[in-house]
């Protein structure tokens, strides 16, 4: 009976798509000719859609209004999309304070598209003996507040054995910048010529 009464439902919808009078679009810059079609979002499924770490649940029937946001994502037109990465970290320097290796930074409030940022958090990354390192798991260290960091390892500063490097990255949103510019500690041991 169940398949009897779809069958049906089905005809009658097919029917009537095919009785309904053709919609056409009109060429760009000549004025419309016949009905108007609006363009609308419905959400629909009723189910979860997902792809990497985000999950999209959605009613049937509830339009799309406009954008919206929450921490870390914006909908827009029906599409969640991850927000831009932070801009790069500005103005890496390093100076020794009490025999220590100090970083200092300029902070980073904008992504890579000028967009304002929320809260932001830096990464300190450390290599010896390789200026041109990449950046890798885990970091060096995190630092949650400021733009400062000061390196507890006393034996950087005149260790004429390996040279230290440093860079900086900012993370918002689970989103981390590219690589600041590096700087670094080189001790050279002077021997005296004959």
């Amino acid at each position: 009976m169940n398949k009897l009464i779809a069958s049906a439902l089905v005809l009658a919808l097919l029917a009537a798509a095919l009785a309904a009078p053709p919609v056409h679009a009109a060429p760009a810059g000549s004025p419309a000719v016949g009905p108007e079609v609006n363009w609308w979002v419905i959400g629909g499924g009723g189910g979860a859609a997902g792809g990497g770490s985000i999950t999209l649940n959605d009613s049937l029937g509830q339009p799309v209004t406009g954008p919206a946001s929450a921490p870390g994502l914006a909908l827009s037109a029906g599409f969640w999309q991850a927000p831009n990465s932070p801009a790069a970290v500005p103005g890496l320097r390093g100076s020794r304070v009490s025999g220590h290796v100090q970083l200092d930074w300029t902070p980073v409030t904008t992504d890579i598209n000028g967009g304002l940022l929320g809260e932001v958090t830096y990464r300190v990354y450390r290599a010896v003996d390789t200026p041109y390192f990449t950046p890798g798991a885990p970091p060096y260290v995190e630092v949650t507040a400021g733009t400062t960091y000061t390196d507890p390892d006393l034996g950087v500063i005149g260790s004429t054995a390996h040279a230290t490097y440093y860079l900086v990255t900012a993370v918002s949103g689970g989103l981390e910048s590219v690589p600041s510019n590096r700087t670094g500690v080189v001790a050279y041991r002077l021997v005296p010529g004959n």
